[in-house]
């Protein structure tokens, strides 16, 4: 990525997930696959169901209060 993507607030695509929903706030087509920001949202009481994934990124979690 050699120019910086400029994101407005309330334009994050959000995708349906068997849980809840994730936000993309900056996906990876706007960083040349370097870097993806997504937020994914549960309902009140919800999780996810174990599961693995296989990647070569290292993800960051913050979870909301």
């Amino acid at each position: 990525m050699t120019d910086p993507a400029m994101i407005r607030p309330g334009t994050a695509e959000r995708l349906r997930a068997p849980a809840g929903s994730y936000l993309v706030h900056l996906s990876g087509a706007q960083t040349g696959g370097a870097l993806a920001v997504a937020e994914y949202l549960l309902p009140a009481g919800g999780r996810s169901a174990p599961h693995r994934t296989s990647t070569t990124a290292t993800p960051a979690v913050a979870p909301v209060r």
